[in-house]
């Protein structure tokens, strides 16, 4: 009997050749065979939207909400949920691999988005990546028209024509219904609390506070078809050609400077006015969407306020609202070498990419003797550090490999 070392210690090739003599013939046959896509009818029921507002963040951030993003964090539980709770889906879950088409973690529209979550079982794990990763993409596409955040039809890997591919699952007949009574039996699940705070696709994403409570397990009759808002055509941040949006390294100035003008204290609401008064942000930068949810310029405007409470140049003493402190107010416009391209009087083309959100640096104790100067060193650490071109991951989950539990391939379309 062969040997691992038969293969000269080469697994692929060692799952090759046993797959040689299956009714598979090839690794790609058995993909296609055994691979489990959603009904097309389910994807369209939910307008090709994540079920519910989660992105992937670290392990000790789970459950916690950002509430300025309005998403909660998770460890993939989320993604596992919708897939079986929309669909019935069960098994021996510890023989099968949830797998994300597209390894988009850190986007809301991508995270529980059901045309963008399949399962394979774990002996076929590793072929989820490189060619496996094109075929599944190729198949997402001509089930349900998934396609990457680029925006650009995946094309035809060779010899997907002579695949025979499994046919989705069956469609259930009341996909709310199902999944309301679902989480009327787990009040305390993290998936059915977010439900609760932020809502899911069956609210038009608001928050939904009945679920997991008695009787929740029906759908409402007041409501029995709530609209659904399409998702907008992809972002136009952060590529060749697009829109330029100030990232939020650019908008740490003007997010300070906002405060003092507005007396030292605002809201998101009032903040993000403010910057586009006094920034003279045109029109066409401000319609720039980040997700189907929020603007970039909102956005990177949150992750600004969020290095500015890290900076204590900030404080934020309660939901959506901000206050200038004391070593706030001692910096001016010569503590952030970052800015605006209009503020630092350059011209906007080439601001056409976004800065990527970096890890938050080391702890400020050890830079400098007085907070000021505390403040001043972590801002210019952070406005000194190279850009990099994707706004569309978050400082969590954009850096490292989307594991733990749900795979994702590292090989972007």
């Amino acid at each position: 009997m062969r040997t691992l070392a038969s293969f000269e210690n080469d697994g692929q090739r060692a799952l090759v050749e046993a797959l040689a003599s299956s009714e598979w013939r090839t690794i790609e046959q058995a993909l296609a065979s055994l691979t489990v896509f959603v009904s097309p009818r389910t994807v369209e029921e939910m307008n090709n939207q994540p079920a519910f507002r989660m992105v992937r963040g670290r392990f000790e951030q789970r459950g916690q909400i950002d509430y300025d993003r309005r998403v909660m964090f998770d460890d993939n539980r989320g993604p596992i949920v919708a897939f079986c709770w929309a669909t019935g889906f069960s098994g021996k879950m510890t023989h099968l691999q949830f797998n994300h088409v597209h390894a988009q973690s850190g986007n809301m529209e991508f995270y529980t988005a059901l045309s963008n979550i399949c399962v394979t079982p774990t002996f076929l794990a590793k072929v989820t990546d490189g060619h496996g990763a094109q075929l599944l993409r190729f198949r997402a596409w001509e089930l349900f028209g998934l396609l990457p955040p680029s925006g650009a039809a995946p094309k035809m890997p060779e010899g997907y024509d002579q695949l025979e591919w499994a046919a989705p699952l069956d469609p259930l007949d009341d996909v709310e219904g199902t999944m309301r009574k679902m989480m009327s039996t787990k009040p305390k699940d993290r998936v059915t609390q977010s439900v609760r705070e932020l809502g899911w696709v069956y609210s038009s994403f608001q928050p939904d506070p009945a679920i997991g409570t008695k009787g929740s397990g029906e759908q409402p009759p007041a409501t029995p078809q709530r609209p659904i808002s399409p998702l907008p055509a992809r972002p136009l941040t952060g590529r060749a050609g697009a829109v330029p949006v100030p990232s939020h390294k650019e908008l740490l100035w003007p997010t300070l400077r906002a405060l003092k003008a507005m007396k030292g204290s605002g809201t998101n609401e009032e903040i993000l006015a403010k910057v586009i008064e006094l920034e003279a942000i045109p029109a066409d930068v401000q319609a720039v969407q980040h997700d189907v949810y929020q603007t970039a310029l909102s956005y990177n405007l949150a992750w600004a306020r969020t290095y500015l409470k890290k900076a204590r140049a900030i404080q934020n003493p309660g939901r959506g609202l901000w206050k200038i402190t004391r070593e706030g107010e001692k910096l001016g416009v010569a503590d952030f070498p970052l800015r605006p391209p209009r503020v630092r009087g350059r011209s906007s083309d080439s601001a056409g990419e976004l800065a990527d959100q970096p890890e938050i640096p080391a702890d400020m104790d050890a830079v400098a003797p007085s907070w000021t100067d505390k403040v001043r060193s972590f801002l210019r650490g952070l406005t000194a550090r190279p850009s990099r071109s994707d706004s569309s991951s978050t400082p969590t989950a954009a850096h490292r490999p989307d594991k733990s539990g749900l795979h994702a391939s590292r090989h972007e379309a």
